[in-house]
């Protein structure tokens, strides 16, 4: 057998009898190798400065604003200012994302036009609607619908 196949008919088996997936003797989770792999990340951290992790992180979100959108930084500056800080579908001022604190960059997937800035709700609706004109006023007519007025 293939070392990559029985390691990983090895892991499977871990998981199924509910033992540490890293060493295997232990019911997961497995407190040794939690801590051993937390004091491993606490090194590398360690070496790194707040201003060098904020320059990296500005770097990485240029890299993906140009990558997958083709704007730049100032390019969503400029939209946000433009929206007046909030989303362009239900004005919060509120992201949604916990993380990031950004608002997501909405485009059209067949012309992959940038449309906007939104909220993370307003993005996840969309996408969960399928970006489909029709979807959506049939919602909005089920909603009016079944709302007491």
């Amino acid at each position: 057998m293939p070392q990559k196949e029985y390691f990983a008919k090895l892991r499977k088996t871990r998981k199924e009898l509910g033992l540490c997936l890293a060493c295997g003797k232990h019911p997961s989770p497995c407190e040794p190798c939690r801590k051993r792999n937390r004091e491993r990340m606490r090194g590398i951290r360690a070496g790194i400065s707040q201003e060098e992790k904020q320059k990296t992180w500005k770097t990485k979100r240029d890299y993906f604003l140009t990558h997958k959108f083709g704007i730049t930084t100032k390019d969503y500056d400029r939209m946000l200012i433009e929206q007046n800080n909030c989303c362009a579908i239900c004005f919060s001022t509120y992201t949604g994302d916990k993380r990031s604190k950004n608002f997501h960059v909405d485009h059209c997937h067949a012309t992959e036009k940038v449309r906007g800035l939104l909220c993370s709700a307003c993005n996840k609706g969309l996408g969960l609607f399928s970006e489909s004109e029709q979807k959506l006023k049939s919602a909005i007519e089920y909603v009016r619908k079944w709302t007491d007025n």
